[in-house]
């Protein structure tokens, strides 16, 4: 149970790691609340005709790009950390079962030594040969319980491993699709938000702003809600 505990911590903690990129979208937001400039006009008098102004003049579109870009690269910087923890993982759980392993061989070497040298005190005792008989059946017999005994241990050993490194495994791969679906819908809405400030006035930025975000949320929901099974490894890997 202690193996399945390290593997329920390690990929919780894949889990909170990745979890943290949503709050990137935060800084593209807040920059819609900004108020575009309108300059006036000849005759001094305010410029209501805000829509004859491109979107890019916005604060939000004028700085989208650069925020974007800063958003993508702690994206990308996550994203490679919870590869790497999840490498980390399986490089720590396989050397947990080589040191189990290590010791599982140790142990029985030193029963072998000691079983033997029983066996060896209690020979000469037999003197007839009906009691040699009885000596060596049951030496066999002890030694058919060990073997059979470390067959079963074995057997347990290595399907729960396999079971284990299944599940781990699939893991991986859905947290990576997760991470490659949440980038994907942050890519896609500052793409479209992009091409809508370099295409629309400045009457629609409201818009543009609100569809970018609601994108944002819908990705974040998408992303959080996918993740809600990462909880069910620890039950997988115990059955």
């Amino acid at each position: 149970m202690r193996l399945v505990s390290k593997v329920s911590f390690k990929l919780m903690t894949i889990g909170l790691l990745i979890g943290t990129m949503i709050a990137f979208s935060a800084p593209l937001s807040a920059l819609a609340s900004k108020p575009v400039s309108v300059p006036p006009t000849n005759d001094g008098s305010t410029n209501t005709a805000s829509t004859q102004h491109p979107a890019s003049a916005s604060p939000f579109c004028s700085n989208l790009a650069t925020e974007s870009e800063n958003v993508t690269s702690k994206l990308n910087s996550l994203a490679g950390k919870a590869t790497q923890a999840g490498s980390q993982q399986d490089q720590k759980l396989s050397a947990d079962w080589q040191t189990v392993d290590q010791k599982v061989a140790a142990g029985r070497a030193q029963a072998d030594a000691q079983r033997s040298s029983d066996f060896t005190k209690l020979e000469p005792k037999a003197t007839t040969n009906s009691q040699k008989q009885a000596v060596q059946a049951y030496e066999a017999a002890v030694n058919a319980a060990v073997s059979t005994r470390r067959g079963s241990y074995d057997s347990a050993r290595t399907t729960f491993r396999a079971s284990a490194t299944s599940v781990v495994g699939s893991r991986h791969s859905t947290v990576s699709a997760q991470l490659s679906t949440f980038q994907t819908s942050v890519a896609s809405a500052i793409s479209t938000a992009e091409a809508s400030c370099t295409s629309a006035s400045t009457g629609s930025v409201s818009s543009i702003h609100y569809t970018f975000q609601s994108s944002l949320q819908a990705a974040r929901s998408t992303f959080q809600t996918d993740r809600s099974s990462d909880s069910k490894v620890n039950s997988q890997v115990a059955q």
